[in-house]
């Protein structure tokens, strides 16, 4: 299968979205990295989710009215400006370019209209974390925002502490064009890695060579853009895929994963096992997203 030729940009942009919790502030910290290492500029979105009215109950005493409601949303937007005016001054004393964006509405709709309307080269999330309530950040799905923004999304799991990213690569192909895809969006991180290695994903028994004839092809497409990529192949049923890259990866000490998202309908969701929201789930390396 061939493989997309458009130009590949350097990464001059990234939005990373933060809700000031702990675990947005490690994703925070990677996206700092990444903006040092390619001279990007970084642009910091925070998203205040606007205020539910409260009824009048007896568990919860009189209603809060409209004024005590606004007064409330204003003080919130306040400490949140401050919160990311303290962020993007100590960015710019760290000598990157950087600005903030402070928004009010569903965290979702206004992260996927920054990374349009921004043309942001990467978006970097935090993954959510189901253990704990919904954050404002923290309960946005990556998957959904990887197939509705058109932007490459970095997302960095909650728990873990990674010395690096992108220094030894795992890249997932099948042959799709998302795989292809998400291959050029991440040409900028794997031509600074110091290891790529392209795993070639066969389904469990299958005897079809076109998988493994399109993975000589990446290779090769690699190489003309100065990446030297080693190649792999391993099989797995669908329902079993998820595991099967995040093990690949803990063997080849695989600091980021590099894959494409594939939308499908419920029905073909089920069928296919569901690799990208078993990994959005259970992750153990960042992961690399684009569709």
């Amino acid at each position: 299968m061939g493989v997309s030729s458009r130009i590949v940009p350097n990464i001059s942009k990234i939005v990373a979205a933060t809700d000031f919790s702990e675990d947005s502030s490690l994703a925070l910290g990677y996206a700092e990295d990444l903006a040092h290492k390619f001279g990007a500029e970084l642009v910091i979105l925070h998203v205040d989710q606007p205020l539910a009215p409260v009824m009048a109950s007896p568990d919860l005493g009189p209603a809060m009215d409209l004024g005590a409601m606004s007064r409330i949303a204003e003080e919130q937007r306040i400490i949140a400006q401050r919160e990311l005016d303290k962020i993007v001054q100590r960015l710019r004393d760290h000598g990157l370019k950087s600005r903030s964006l402070l928004k009010v509405g569903s965290p979702f709709l206004e992260i996927l209209h920054a990374a349009q309307s921004e043309n942001a080269d990467l978006v970097v999330l935090g993954q959510p974390d189901e253990s704990e309530s919904a954050k404002a950040i923290g309960s946005v799905s990556p998957e959904p925002l990887v197939l509705g923004s058109g932007r490459p999304t970095l997302i960095v799991p909650y728990s873990g502490n990674f010395d690096t990213i992108g220094d030894r690569i795992l890249v997932a192909w099948n042959g799709s064009p998302q795989a292809a895809r998400a291959i050029n969006d991440a040409i900028p991180l794997l031509r600074t890695a110091r290891s790529v290695i392209v795993l070639s994903v066969d389904a469990e028994g299958s005897s079809d060579e076109s998988t493994g004839e399109a993975g000589l092809d990446i290779i090769a497409h690699l190489s003309r853009h100065g990446i030297a990529a080693e190649r792999r192949r391993a099989a797995a049923e669908a329902t079993e895929a998820g595991d099967m890259l995040l093990s690949r990866a803990a063997d080849e000490g695989a600091d980021l994963i590099v894959m494409g998202v594939w939308g499908h309908s419920r029905l073909r969701e089920l069928a296919l096992g569901g690799v990208s929201r078993h990994l959005f789930r259970h992750m153990t390396v960042p992961l690399f997203m684009s569709h």
